[in-house]
C-alpha cells in the first residue's frame, strides 16, 4: 500500500500466516515469518518479500521480529533457539549472523535511528525491562521503570 493508504495489494500468496511485516526506506519490502500448523513441520526461516520470495535465516530454532538496519545493509531478530530468546543481527551481502545477547526473555529488537544501539524488550526481577546492546553486542545496559513492566519497544524517527 501506498503512504496515503491507496494501492492496497497482496503480496503473500501461502496458506501460512505472514505476520510482523517491516518496511525499509519508505518502499514496502517486508519481512514475514509464516507459522506452519502441522506440528511435525517446522519453518525456521524469515522471507524477504521483494518481488518473488526468498529465504533469509537457516539453521536451528525460529526467528521473530525482523527490524532493517537503518543503513539498509541487514537486519535484527529475536532469535528462539533451545527454548531461550536471543537478539541476533543477519547481514543481508554475506548471510552472517551474529548473536549478541545471552538467552532468556530479549524480543522485540528495534535499532536506533543511527544504528549503533539495539533496543529491546527483555525480563529482570521478575519484571519486563528495556534493554540495549551496541551493534557490534559489546556493550550491554539494562533499565528499569519505578513501576510496572515495559514491553514492545520502538525507536521513533529523528524529530
Amino acid at each position: 500500500m501506498r503512504p496515503d493508504g491507496s494501492g492496497l495489494r497482496r503480496i503473500t500468496f501461502s496458506g501460512a500466516i505472514d505476520t510482523e511485516p517491516n518496511f525499509f526506506a519508505g518502499w514496502a519490502i517486508p519481512v514475514v515469518h509464516p507459522r506452519i500448523a502441522a506440528a511435525a513441520r517446522r519453518f525456521t526461516g524469515w522471507r524477504w518479500m521483494a518481488g518473488p520470495e526468498q529465504r533469509m535465516t537457516f539453521g536451528d530454532g525460529t526467528n521473530y521480529s525482523p527490524r532493517h538496519s537503518p543503513d539498509g545493509k541487514g537486519f535484527v531478530f529475536t532469535h528462539l533457539v533451545g527454548g531461550r530468546f536471543y537478539i541476533a543481527t543477519q547481514d543481508f551481502q554475506t548471510g552472517q549472523m551474529e548473536t549478541l545477547t545471552e538467552g532468556d526473555g530479549k524480543k522485540k529488537p528495534s535499532y536506533a535511528p543511527n544504528g549503533k544501539l539495539i533496543l529491546f524488550a527483555s525480563e529482570a526481577r521478575g519484571r519486563g525491562i528495556l534493554a540495549t546492546v551496541s551493534s557490534d553486542g559489546r556493550v550491554k545496559q539494562h533499565m528499569f521503570t519505578q513501576s510496572g513492566d515495559a514491553r514492545e519497544p520502538v525507536w521513533g524517527p529523528y524529530p
